[in-house]
Order: C-alpha cells, then sequence, then structure tokens
C-alpha cells in the first residue's frame, strides 16, 4: 500500500478529518482510516471511510457495522465465509461476528450503530493470547497432567465457555478417540469451527460424535463454575 499517496488523496478529499494508520506508524499499513463522521459528535452513530490491504481480525460487543465499498473489490470475511463487495455493494456484520478486510488498496465506508469506539473494537488475536497465557493447573480439569509443555491440557471446557462469552454460536461435545475424555470446542454462527485446546491431544487423536452441548450443563458439573471464573478472571486481568 502506498501510504504517502493514499494519505494525500485522503487528505484531498476530505481535509481536516483525522486519518488513523492501522497498525500506528507502520510503514506498509494494514489499513488507513478516516472519521468522517465520529463517534464524538453523536454517539449513536458514526461513518469511517477505510482504505484496505487486510485488516486484522476483530468484532464488536455492542455495534453493528455496515460496510459500503466504494472503490475497488473488497473482500469481507465474516466468521470464516467470504463477502465480495463490488462498489456500491454492502453487507452487514452484527455485534460478535469476527470479521476482517481485504482489498487491493479498495476503499469502503463503514457505516457505524451505536458509534464505533476502541473499547468495542476487539482484536481477536489479544483474546486468544491473553486466554492462552492464563491456562494453568487450577483452571485445568485434569491439574496432576497439566504442565508448561501442555497448557491446554484439560482447558476446553472452560475455554470453549469464554469464546462462547466472546463470540456466541454454539459449544460442541465430541468423544476422544485415543483419549480418555471428551473435548470441547466452538462452532459460529457463520459455521467457522474455533478450537483452542485440540492441540492438547497428540496427532493420533481423533474426535468423534460430535454434538451441541448445553451451556448450563456444562457448568453444572463438579468444579467447571469455579475453573470457569477463575479462568475468566485471569484473562480480563491479561487484557
Amino acid at each position: 500500500m502506498d501510504k504517502e499517496k493514499i494519505i494525500a488523496k485522503i487528505t484531498s478529499r476530505y481535509p481536516g478529518k483525522e486519518i488513523i494508520i492501522d497498525p500506528p506508524g507502520a510503514v506498509d499499513p494494514a489499513e488507513i482510516i478516516v472519521e468522517l463522521e465520529p463517534t464524538s459528535q453523536h454517539p449513536g452513530h458514526s461513518l469511517a471511510l477505510a482504505v484496505v490491504g487486510k485488516s486484522t481480525p476483530h468484532y464488536h460487543k455492542k455495534t453493528t457495522e455496515i460496510y459500503e465499498a466504494v472503490e475497488g473489490i473488497v473482500k469481507i470475511d465474516i466468521e470464516g465465509k467470504e463477502v465480495v463487495l463490488q462498489p456500491g455493494e454492502k453487507v452487514t456484520i452484527n455485534p460478535k461476528q469476527l470479521h476482517h478486510a481485504e482489498g487491493n488498496k479498495a476503499w469502503f465506508l463503514t457505516h457505524s450503530r451505536p458509534g464505533w469506539t476502541f473499547e468495542d473494537h476487539i482484536v481477536w488475536d489479544s483474546i486468544v493470547d491473553a486466554i492462552e497465557k492464563s491456562w494453568s493447573a487450577q483452571s485445568s480439569f485434569l491439574p496432576n497432567e497439566w504442565s508448561n509443555d501442555n497448557p491446554a491440557r484439560g482447558q476446553c471446557a472452560v475455554t470453549a465457555l469464554i469464546v462462547q462469552d466472546e463470540l456466541g454460536g454454539e459449544i460442541v461435545k465430541c468423544d476422544v478417540f485415543g483419549d480418555k475424555d471428551s473435548h470441547f470446542f466452538n462452532k459460529l454462527s457463520g459455521g467457522q469451527i474455533i478450537d483452542l485446546t485440540k492441540r492438547q491431544f497428540d496427532n493420533h487423536a481423533a474426535l468423534k460424535h460430535k454434538r451441541v452441548a448445553d451451556r448450563e450443563k456444562i457448568l453444572s458439573h463438579p468444579g467447571t463454575q469455579e475453573r470457569y471464573e477463575r479462568l475468566r478472571a485471569a484473562v480480563e486481568l491479561s487484557l
């Protein structure tokens, strides 16, 4: 992305508007954003223009966004499903839907309700990093088998609960052939599978008999509520 050329073009079209480089200070940024109607002027909605190379996967807990292509072709990944926008076409992204945009210097508008805020823009990698750093023997269903060499061991149920807190969707339970226990992972509303703890098993373990699990039933298992709350608190502290 030709950063200086794009900034000059934006400045000529929208003089006086704040320009945001993502990530800050990058020579080849993932996105260049200009706030056309910022949230500070009307908290109920905002409007921004983005020029994108490839944005970072993220989601919003409160905000509904509408992406509207302006120049070039924009590819939007929403929970693993690709939507291709030509100029003038739009797509709606609901709260808790994991998404990112990609384009060859494509321009698109982002209509947000309520208005976009930094606090509601949650980068998925930061959540994953916080979860993985927070795993411990105290949050594991199998504390005697937990170790720094296999930190995901026994963390599947509580991790799946936290992922569901953040992204919604279903928790899936399955049997593990080659291991003595059940396993839990997440299936988002769009069908994308997120399994942060599968690596606890060796390469020969096979996941069979997959079925949707009830959240309350998972939490009713002895010790799970406490382990979930312990991990949830550690993740929030890490963030």
